[in-house]
């Protein structure tokens, strides 16, 4: 009867590790999710793919996601500038697969795959 007592308590214990070690994981998976959610929404708000349209001279930039009107200038550098005071830290990813950032200086530059950029965030 002691053995059985005995393997009946050391059931318990790795019943109870196990149990403990499961609440840990499942609590680091929720984590890493929310994070991963943060991220991703960080991303959405800095990193604009451009529509843009141009009107009577004036060429207007919009958010291709959400519609959000981003900028307008006469020329490009005008509405650069416009950019670099609104968003100063955002990327700008225009359909001519050209992007535009304070990473590049604010200078139109030819980036191949851009497309692809929206987000490749991938939990493991």
């Amino acid at each position: 009867m002691d053995g059985f007592m005995e393997l009946l308590g050391w059931a318990l214990f790795y019943y109870f590790i196990f149990k403990i070690a499961k609440v840990f994981t499942t609590a680091w998976a929720e984590r890493n999710e929310e994070e991963v959610g943060r991220i991703k929404a960080y991303l959405d708000k800095i990193i604009h793919r451009v529509d843009v349209q141009v009107v009577d001279n004036v060429t207007y930039w919009f958010d291709q996601d959400n519609h959000a009107f981003l900028g307008q200038g006469r020329t490009v550098e005008d509405l650069i500038e416009v950019l670099k005071q609104r968003f100063p830290d955002h990327v700008f990813l225009l359909p001519t697969e050209e992007v535009v950032t304070a990473k590049t200086d604010w200078k139109l530059v030819k980036y191949e795959g851009f497309h692809e950029i929206k987000y490749t965030i991938e939990t493991k």
